[in-house]
C-alpha cells in the first residue's frame, strides 16, 4: 500500500486557515477588520501646519473613496476623539471609482490657555476614523493635530486677552482726525520715512494729540517697535502704549501685527508737522499713521471724547461657522449727538462688515492691503455698541473714538458704563475704589485700563 504525502508550506497553511476563521466569523456575526477598497483623508480647516483649535468647536473635510470594481452600500463613517465617538454620517454608497467629500466636525470645546500658545508645548488629539460597510468595519485610519488657539478669530480666543485701553477727555473746542495716503507705507526693507500732516488749530490751542502707528508681519516676538526711534517736528517721543495680535497658527503664528501710540501734544503746530520715523531693515513693515488731534476753543461747546485702543487682526478664512469679531461699546454716553470713527489697517473691499447698535453696515471698507482707513458715522447717544467683523482674508481692527457734543452747561469728566457695569474700579496701585473716579488719572474697570483726563 503507497502513501501520497503532498507537502504544504506554512504560508498556504496560514492563508486556508485564515479563509476558515473569517468564514466563521462571519457567519457568527462578528465584525471584520479588512483593509480594502477605501481611502480615507481627514484635513482640518488650517492646513499649512495642520491642527486644531481650542475655545470652539472643530471642523473637517473628510473625504472616504472607493477604490473597488463595485458599488459599495450601506456606508457610515465615523470619528472617534481618543476612541469617542463625536461624529456620525450615513453615505448610503459610493460608486466604483468614485469618492465623497463631508463636513465632520468635533464638538468639543477646548480650553485657550498657556499650552495653546504656537510652539508652547501643545496638547495633542488623537482621532480616528473609521468606515464600515453593512454594519462590518472596512477601513480605519488615526490622525493626531495639535491643540493652538485660533488668533484669526478676535482677542477673546488670545491668550492672555485683556489688553486695551479707554481714554476720556473732557473740553471745549473740536476734533481733527487725519489719516495718511498708502504712498506711506513703509516696507520691512526701509529704514525711515517721514510723515506730514497738515493741522488746522483755526486759532485755538492743542488739547491733546495722539499719534497712532500700526505695523505687520513683525518677526520680533516682543515687539520690533522697541527698537525704532521716532521724532515729532525734531523732538523725540516715546510710545506711551502698545497692542499686538497674531495669528497663533504655523510656522509664522507668532509674526505680530499691531499698534503704537505716541501722545505729541506738546508738540504739535499749526500747519505742516513731521513724524520721522527710523527702524531697523527687515524685521516689520509698518502702515501709513494716523492722528485724532482735539483743539481747544473756549467759545465753541463743550465735548467728551472716548477712545477705546486696540489692535485686532482677523480673518474669516479659517473657521467655518464662528464668526472673526473684535466687539467693543461705549455704554451710557449721554450728550446731543455722537460721531463713531473706526479706524483700520489694510482693510480692502470684501473684507469687512460693521455690526454698530445692532445693525449692519456691509463692505465698509475700500483700502488696500497697505493703507489705513478710518469709517464715520452720526449716532444718537446712549449704549454704542460695535462689531469689528471680518468676512474674508486678513484685517486688522484698531482704535475706535466716540465724540459727543455735551450742553452748555455740562462740566466735569464723564465716565462711560464698561461691559460688567457692576465690575470695582482699582488703581493702578491695586487699591479698590469707592464707585468711579472723578480725578484725572489711570484706572482699572472691568476688562481694560480707563485713563482719564
Amino acid at each position: 500500500m503507497s502513501m501520497i504525502i503532498r507537502k504544504m508550506n506554512r504560508s498556504n497553511i496560514s492563508a486556508r486557515f485564515g479563509v476558515i476563521v473569517t468564514l466563521f466569523m462571519m457567519q457568527s456575526g462578528v465584525k471584520v477588520w479588512a483593509d480594502t477598497d477605501y481611502t480615507i483623508t481627514l484635513s482640518t480647516e488650517y492646513t499649512s501646519v495642520p491642527c486644531i483649535f481650542a475655545g470652539s468647536a472643530n471642523y473637517f473635510k473628510l473625504e472616504i473613496g472607493n477604490s473597488g470594481a463595485t458599488d459599495a452600500q450601506n456606508v457610515v463613517a465615523n470619528l472617534l476623539v481618543n476612541d469617542l465617538l463625536v461624529w456620525e454620517e450615513t453615505i448610503g454608497s459610493i460608486p466604483a471609482n468614485d469618492k465623497v467629500t463631508l463636513d465632520a466636525d468635533d464638538p468639543t470645546i477646548r480650553p485657550v490657555d498657556g499650552n495653546t500658545i504656537w510652539g508652547n508645548g501643545n496638547d495633542t488629539v488623537a482621532y480616528k476614523v473609521v468606515v464600515k460597510e453593512g454594519g462590518v468595519v472596512k477601513k480605519q485610519q488615526e490622525y493626531r493635530y495639535g491643540v493652538v488657539y485660533n488668533g484669526n478669530l478676535g482677542k477673546d480666543y488670545a491668550f492672555p486677552s485683556l489688553d486695551t485701553t479707554l481714554r476720556v477727555y473732557s473740553f471745549k473746542g473740536d476734533v481733527q482726525v487725519q489719516t495718511l495716503p498708502e504712498s506711506s507705507y513703509m516696507n520691512s526693507q526701509d529704514t525711515i520715512k517721514d510723515d506730514v500732516f497738515a493741522i488746522d488749530l483755526g486759532g485755538g490751542s492743542v488739547h491733546k494729540a495722539l499719534l497712532y502707528v500700526s505695523y505687520n508681519w513683525d518677526r520680533v516676538a516682543e515687539g520690533d517697535f522697541k527698537s525704532w526711534t521716532a521724532a515729532f517736528n525734531d523732538n523725540t517721543v516715546v510710545p506711551i502704549a502698545d497692542y499686538r495680535d497674531c495669528t497663533n497658527m504655523g510656522h509664522y503664528g507668532r509674526y505680530g501685527y499691531g499698534l503704537v501710540v505716541y501722545d505729541v501734544t506738546d508738540f504739535v503746530t499749526d500747519g505742516d508737522n513731521t513724524f520721522t520715523l527710523h527702524k531697523p531693515k527687515g524685521n516689520v513693515a509698518v502702515y501709513p499713521s494716523s492722528m485724532i488731534v482735539m483743539i481747544g476753543k473756549p467759545s465753541s461747546k463743550p465735548k467728551a471724547v472716548y477712545i477705546v485702543e486696540e489692535a485686532d487682526l482677523l480673518s474669516a478664512q479659517y473657521h467655518k461657522n464662528k464668526d472673526a469679531v473684535y466687539p467693543s461699546s461705549f455704554e451710557g454716553i449721554s450728550g446731543t449727538a455722537a460721531s463713531l470713527y473706526v479706524f483700520a489697517a489694510t482693510a480692502q473691499s470684501g473684507e469687512g462688515d460693521l455690526i454698530i447698535g445692532g445693525n449692519l453696515k456691509s463692505d465698509v471698507w475700500s483700502g488696500t492691503s497697505k493703507s489705513v482707513e478710518v469709517y464715520k458715522e452720526t449716532l444718537d447717544p446712549g449704549d454704542i455698541s460695535i462689531d469689528f467683523k471680518s468676512t474674508g482674508s486678513t484685517i486688522l481692527a484698531l482704535q475706535q473714538m466716540v465724540v459727543v457734543e455735551l450742553e452748555d452747561q455740562t462740566t466735569g469728566i464723564i465716565i462711560p458704563g464698561d461691559k460688567n457695569e457692576d465690575a470695582p474700579w482699582y488703581g493702578l496701585d491695586g487699591r479698590k475704589l469707592d464707585g468711579k473716579p472723578t480725578q484725572r488719572g489711570v484706572y482699572i474697570h472691568g476688562t481694560r485700563k480707563v485713563v482719564i483726563y
